[in-house]
C-alpha cells in the first residue's frame, strides 16, 4: 500500500516536471521571438552624438555639472597650450549655483540611502582628514605609522590631491576641494628630475586632472594635462607601437635607441592598454589627434595578436610574436573591447 502511494506520487511529481520544463521552453521561445526590442540606427547615432558633445563639454550636457557652474572659473583663457579652448563662462564674484544641484534626486534622498551615503562620505572625510595632517602635499600616507608616502619617486606629484578632486566635488565637500585645487595650481610641476611610471602618472594624474576639467570646465587643468602629454610623448615611437613605462620627467627626448624585437621580450598588457580613454578626452579638450592616435594604435597591434580565445589577452604579452603564450598570467587576461 505504501509502495503504490510513493509510485503514485512519484509520477505525479514527474509529470508536473515535465509541464514546468514545457512551459519555460514555450516561454522561451515567446519571448526570443515576440519579445525582442529593436533599436532604429538613428536612435544609435543620436545616443553615441549626445555622449560625445557630453565628454566635449565637460560633461555639462549629461547634467553632471555645468561647465563654469560650481567650481568653474575662467583665468586661463590666455592658455596657449588650450588649442580648442574649452566653453568656459565668465568668472563671477558668487558662483551661480546649477539647477541641476538645487532639485534633489528623490531616488537617492529617501531614508532607504541616506544612511549609506552618509557613512561613505564620513569615511572619504576621515580618510581625506588623516592625510592632510599628516602628509599633506606629499603623494600619499602610510595610515600605521601617520607619515607621507613618495608613491611615484622621492619627489611628490600630489598623487592623492589630483585622485581625490572629482570624489571632493562628488561629495560636495566644497571647502575640501578648493583648498586641494588651490594647492594644486600653485605647487604642482612636472619639472622634476625623476623617473616615473607612465601607466601610474597615466590613470592617477593625467586622468585626475582630466576628471576634475570634465566636472569643471577649468581649463587650468587642461594646461596641466597638457604638459604632462607632452612629456609622455617622448615615450613613444614611430618603430615601435608601445611605449616604455619609465619615463623621465625632464628627459625632453625620445630615448629609444635600437628597437628590442626579441620574441621573449614580455611587457603588462595594463600598461600599453591603460591609455584609450586618457588620450581620447585629451585628444578631444586639445583638439589635437595625436594622442588618441597612439592609443588606437595600441589598440590595433592588440588586436592584431592570436590568442586561444577571441578578444581576451593574457596579463602578459610578448609583443613581437603574433601567438600568444597561454602562461599562468592568462587568466588574468582583459577583454579589448
Amino acid at each position: 500500500m505504501v509502495v503504490s502511494a510513493f509510485c503514485f506520487s512519484a509520477a505525479r511529481f514527474r509529470r508536473l516536471v515535465i509541464l514546468l520544463a514545457v512551459m519555460l521552453s514555450v516561454s522561451y521561445i515567446y519571448v526570443s521571438i515576440f519579445g525582442r526590442v529593436e533599436i532604429d540606427e538613428r536612435t544609435i547615432i543620436r545616443i553615441k552624438d549626445g555622449m560625445r558633445e557630453g565628454f566635449i563639454r565637460g560633461a555639462s550636457s549629461v547634467g553632471l555639472a555645468p561647465v563654469g557652474g560650481r567650481y568653474g572659473t575662467a583665468d586661463h583663457d590666455d592658455n596657449p597650450a588650450i588649442r580648442k579652448k574649452p566653453p568656459v563662462r565668465e568668472s563671477r564674484t558668487e558662483p551661480e549655483k546649477p539647477k541641476e544641484l538645487e532639485i534633489p534626486d528623490e531616488d537617492f534622498t529617501g531614508d532607504k540611502f541616506e544612511p549609506g551615503m552618509e557613512l561613505t562620505k564620513n569615511m572619504m572625510r576621515h580618510a581625506w582628514d588623516g592625510y592632510r595632517k599628516y602628509a599633506w602635499g606629499e603623494d600619499e600616507v602610510a595610515p600605521i605609522r601617520k607619515g607621507p608616502i613618495g608613491f611615484l619617486g622621492p619627489q611628490s606629484l600630489l598623487v592623492s590631491i589630483i585622485d581625490s578632486l572629482d570624489t571632493l566635488m562628488i561629495m560636495r565637500m566644497d571647502a575640501e576641494y578648493v583648498e586641494a585645487r588651490d594647492y594644486l595650481f600653485s605647487q604642482l610641476t612636472f619639472d622634476k628630475p625623476m623617473n616615473v611610471s607612465l601607466f601610474e602618472c597615466n590613470i592617477r594624474i593625467l586622468g585626475g586632472l582630466l576628471s576634475a576639467f570634465a566636472l569643471t570646465g577649468d581649463g587650468r587643468y587642461v594646461t596641466k594635462a597638457f604638459d604632462l602629454g607632452q612629456r609622455f610623448m617622448f615615450n613613444f615611437n614611430d618603430l615601435e607601437v608601445f611605449p616604455d613605462n619609465q619615463l623621465n620627467l625632464m628627459a625632453h627626448t625620445n630615448k629609444y635607441g635600437s628597437i628590442d624585437v626579441s620574441p621573449e621580450k614580455v611587457l603588462f598588457l595594463a600598461q600599453v592598454g591603460t591609455f584609450s580613454l586618457e588620450f581620447a578626452y585629451l585628444s578631444d579638450v586639445l583638439n589635437d589627434p595625436v594622442y588618441k592616435k597612439r592609443a588606437l594604435d595600441i589598440v590595433e597591434k592588440i588586436s592584431q595578436m592570436k590568442t586561444t580565445l577571441e578578444g581576451l589577452y593574457p596579463a602578459s604579452l610578448h609583443p613581437n610574436v603574433v601567438e600568444q603564450r597561454d602562461d599562468c598570467n592568462c587568466i588574468f587576461g582583459a577583454l579589448i573591447l
